[in-house]
């Protein structure tokens, strides 16, 4: 099996909560870089409803997931770019539960 170097974390919502998730992409940055401009995110499959896309501390990237279909587990991407010209990825994956 091959190893998911872009994968982050694991994290259970309720059907009917809002939770924040974040992603700190200091591992992937040097001194100094910074991220720049709210960080791109998108779910697979579709369903949950994203917003409050933010960047925290320079580093972290974060956005509000709502929604989704119990019994169902979604990979969260968030995409951000940086202040010397990268683009970085990485997603972490949210399992929705019926409370």
């Amino acid at each position: 099996m091959a190893r998911d170097c872009n994968f982050v974390s694991a994290l259970c919502k309720g059907v009917n909560e809002t939770v924040r998730v974040g992603i700190d992409f200091v591992d992937l940055i040097v001194t100094g870089e910074t991220l720049t401009d709210p960080p791109t995110v998108t779910v697979s499959p579709s369903g949950p409803t994203i917003s409050g896309q933010d960047i925290l501390d320079d580093t972290k990237a974060t956005a509000l997931v709502a929604g989704g279909t119990a019994g169902v587990v979604y990979k969260v991407w968030i995409s951000v770019s940086t202040s010397m010209g990268q683009v970085r990825k990485k997603h972490l994956t949210v399992s929705v539960d019926a409370e």
